[in-house]
Formats: C-alpha cells, structure tokens, sequence
C-alpha cells in the first residue's frame, strides 16, 4: 500500500493498494478509483480537476463525470487564470518544435494562454525541474533534489 499526498490540496490523498489506485477526500468522503495501467508519479488538484503525473504523460481527470484525458500538450503543468504555466525541458524537442518555441538553452517555465495565443517565458534555469504545483494561489517548482522554488515574476 502506498499513500500520498495530492498537491493542492489539504485534503485529497492518492493511494494504491495491489494494483487499484484511488483518490480518496478525507472532507467528502469520497473514493473516486482511477483506471490507469502505468505508474502515477504525483497528481495535482486544481478544483474539480486531478492533473495527474505519470512516467509517460500527464493526464487530466475530472471528478464530475469521471472522464479521464489523456495530455500530451505539457508534460508537467498548472491551470492558473484560465491559461496554463508549464515545464518544458531544453531537450524536449517534441514540444519545443510543436509550441513553435525557439531552441532552449535552458530548462524553462512558460505561460501559454489560448485564447490570446500569448506564450512567453517566465523563467530560465539550468536546475533539472521535476515538478510543478499551486499552494495558496502561488506557483512552486520542484529540482530534481527536491528543492522547492517559489515562482515571483507571475502577476497575481
């Protein structure tokens, strides 16, 4: 059995037991079981929405009706104010080439709005980012040795 918390939230917890995983709300009470053969590195909460982090690809599940979508857009992102703020990683090729991105000389977030279309840097580093989540309506990032960032340059 493993059990973790999910980012976001004060509440929801993901667990596995044998092979079924869950998400669980200690406030509702509600079980909510998720359908996904590969192995979940960490979900996000944002509203009714799970962002949850895989080995492969991030997927989106939404606990209303239960829809699970797969999201090859990001790899690891936020929703914040009706856009996204995302990781994308200098040898991300794939990505870079698709969000008509120039080449990186470093790892990145960027914010993407679309509706606007507008996308631009926020920050760059050379730090290996891993993760990226919301905590009181400020975004953090995770490196790759568990440091965490607190993202400044983002209007509020």
């Amino acid at each position: 059995m493993d059990i973790q918390n999910i980012y976001s939230s004060n509440d929801d917890f993901y667990f596995v037991i044998w092979n079924k995983k869950y998400i669980y709300n200690q406030n509702t009470d509600l079980l909510l079981e998720l359908d996904l053969a590969v192995n979940i590195n960490y979900i996000k909460r944002s509203e009714d929405l799970y962002i949850i982090v895989t080995e492969k690809w991030s997927y989106v599940f939404d606990k209303t009706d239960k829809s699970l979508e797969y999201f090859t857009f990001f790899e690891d992102f936020v929703y914040y104010n009706n856009s996204y703020v995302w990781i994308i990683r200098q040898d991300d090729e794939r990505r870079i080439k698709n969000l008509w991105l120039n080449s990186l000389d470093d790892n990145s977030i960027y914010f993407y709005n679309p509706k606007t279309k507008e996308k631009k840097s926020l920050y760059e580093t050379s730090l290996d980012l891993e993760k990226i989540y919301i905590e009181d309506n400020f975004i953090f990032f995770i490196d790759s040795n568990d440091k965490s960032y607190k993202l400044e340059n983002l209007e509020q």
